[in-house]
């Protein structure tokens, strides 16, 4: 789990330090991953979203529009720091709404799939 924090809050960082530039909405589905099964959403974030999309497919992760949430459990959702734009919401796929509340760290707001 620490890993996915480290890697979500690396892809964080470069998203949304971006300074204008295009818009991107997408997402990295990687439920396929037995131990912790999750899908990223971007949201409108800016930056260099082309190492962040090679990166998803590069740890086994599909790129697509957005994630589904059918099954989904829970996610944590990060909004970009004041000045900047987008948000970026992982959504969990296994465990109980409890145990992906706990996965919401600082910076993040527990968010229910709708």
């Amino acid at each position: 789990m620490k890993r996915l924090t480290l890697t979500l809050g690396s892809s964080l960082v470069l998203l949304m330090m971006g300074c204008g530039g295009s818009v991107s909405t997408f997402s990295c589905d990687r439920r396929n991953n037995t131990t912790q099964p999750t899908c990223t959403d971007y949201s409108g974030v800016s930056g260099d979203t082309g190492s962040v999309k090679n990166s998803c497919t590069q740890q086994g992760g599909t790129v697509g529009a957005t994630c589904t949430l059918t099954d989904a459990v829970g996610g944590c959702k990060y909004n970009a720091p004041a000045g900047e734009q987008g948000s970026v919401t992982v959504w969990y796929y296994s465990g109980t709404t409890q145990d992906v509340q706990q996965y919401c760290t600082a910076g993040s707001t527990f968010v229910t799939p709708q």
